[in-house]
């Protein structure tokens, strides 16, 4: 059986990899900032918002609680779209969005993630 600590730097790792891997593909599919500078920049703010949104109200909670099972299906899920979204036949600017909204998620998943281990850990050095 794996750790409880274990398991939560794995998730750890599995949210910041996935998210910064389908954020940075989401970005590339949205084109380049001297094609359409005010399309490219909007739907990057756009991608930022939902995935802040998708975080505070999913993934905040996961990130709160020791890992469970259905957290680690939670991220196979979440990257699992994203390569499905690269398979589909839809417009790249709308598979860029969907991209980098879930990457941002992902990240910011893991930063609650993260902020959270690290509280643990120095309030169990406290005692």
């Amino acid at each position: 059986m794996i750790s409880i600590r274990i398991q939560k730097i794995i998730l750890l790792i599995l949210w910041l990899a996935g998210g910064l891997i389908l954020f940075t593909k989401g970005a590339s599919n949205l084109g380049t900032i001297s094609e359409n500078r005010t399309l490219h920049i909007s739907l990057l703010i756009l991608g930022y918002v939902l995935g802040e949104l998708k975080s505070r109200t999913i993934l905040i909670r996961s990130a709160a609680r020791d890992p469970l099972p259905k957290d680690f299906l939670l991220v196979a899920l979440m990257m699992g779209m994203g390569v499905l979204f690269a398979q589909l036949s839809m417009p790249t600017e709308a598979r860029g969005l969907l991209q980098v909204a879930i990457g941002f998620a992902l990240m910011r998943g893991a930063a609650f993630r993260l902020r959270r281990f690290v509280a643990e850990r120095n309030a169990v050095e406290t005692k």
